[in-house]
């Protein structure tokens, strides 16, 4: 679990929106995390926000999560997923203008 959790940790750091993808997994279907709602849909909602094409996939997946969130934290969700976004954007920048 540990040795997980530092790679996605690395993964995000890096600014790899796939790892936004993968945290996503992680508190919806695996034991790397303990099953937490709402941050599977602030990390999904990031990688939809971090990804340079919307994937109707993901879209369905987050109408289907709001279903069992409570209506008044989705803003909320929302909110830090655009910061984590945000982040994981200009950290790929800064990596690719790094590696040139």
């Amino acid at each position: 679990k540990e040795r997980a959790r530092r790679y996605l940790s690395e993964a995000m750091q890096g600014g790899d929106p796939e790892a936004l993808s993968a945290m996503a997994w992680a508190y919806r279907r695996s034991n790397v995390f303990n099953p937490d709602p709402s941050r599977a849909y602030m990390y999904t909602y990031a990688f939809a926000l971090a990804s340079h094409e919307v994937d109707p996939e993901v879209l369905r997946r987050l109408a289907m999560m709001e279903r069992d969130l409570i209506p008044g934290t989705i803003p909320v969700l929302r909110t830090e997923a655009e910061r984590i976004a945000i982040c994981c954007r200009k950290r790929a920048l800064v990596a690719s203008e790094t590696l040139n």
